[in-house]
């Protein structure tokens, strides 16, 4: 493809890159053409925040239901206690 202001071969783009000229939308415009990286990527970043969000609601929950059952939340208590102990003993 060539620039019809500069006669230079280009890619198929809005813009010259060697003139600067405005291309004609026959010149980068193709019907049926694959869909360009820009488009893709606001999917992917959508995919991205879904899948965090279940991430972080998925241990919300996780975290709620452990401490909501009497015995993890003792459990919880003792070896908290282990630990500190532990660490004042050093």
């Amino acid at each position: 493809m060539y620039c019809p202001n500069c006669g230079r071969s280009i890619r198929p783009t809005r813009f010259c890159i060697y003139c600067g000229k405005k291309l004609p939308e026959a010149c980068f415009a193709r019907k049926g053409a694959a869909p360009s990286r820009r488009a893709a990527r606001p999917a992917r970043q959508t995919r991205r925040a879904l899948v965090s969000a279940a991430a972080v609601t998925a241990a919300v929950v996780c975290a709620a239901a452990a401490l909501a059952i009497p015995g993890v939340r003792q459990a919880s208590a003792r070896l908290g206690a282990q630990i500190g102990s532990a660490v004042t003993r050093k």
